[in-house]
């Protein structure tokens, strides 16, 4: 019975002229990161309810409620008290020039939203790099709505 062999040297041969007889690795993504950071600032010293969360959205100015312009999201769940400090990523690439973009910020409990950002506090400014931002924060009437 004929049995067929493949020798080491015919298979170095094959590797030479044929490229590798592995899967080529996946490419590395080149979506690079960068951050937003700072303090939401109370109005006065506070300690949260257990279940309290936060949301942080860097987006376009005057678009609000629109998912395509959001470049960045962060929900802190389980907040502990203020001031409550903020790291939101997004893509340097995704940056258009000319256009504002600002931080908004909102305070869920289990009864609705009890904070937000006011105003909306400018981020990536020609002066501003978007680090050590203080994002003042004032009460609202309960609103019932779904946290993030």
């Amino acid at each position: 019975m004929f049995r067929p062999t493949l020798s080491l040297t015919a298979l170095t041969f094959a590797l030479v002229l044929g490229g590798s007889a592995l899967p080529a690795p996946p490419a590395e993504s080149t979506k690079g990161t960068a951050k937003v950071t700072g303090n939401l600032v109370f109005p006065e010293k506070l300690e949260f309810l257990p279940g309290t969360m936060v949301e942080v959205i860097l987006r376009e100015n005057g678009k609000a409620g629109t998912p395509d312009n959001v470049l960045g999201k962060q929900v802190i769940r389980d907040a502990i008290g203020a001031p409550v400090p903020f790291a939101v990523e997004y893509d340097p690439a995704a940056v258009k020039p000319g256009v504002r973009y600002v931080i908004h910020a909102r305070v869920f409990t289990n009864r609705g939203t009890r904070y937000q950002s006011a105003p909306d506090t400018p981020a990536l400014t020609g002066k501003d790099t978007g680090r050590n931002l203080r994002v003042l924060m004032r009460p609202v009437g309960i609103r019932s709505e779904t946290p993030p």
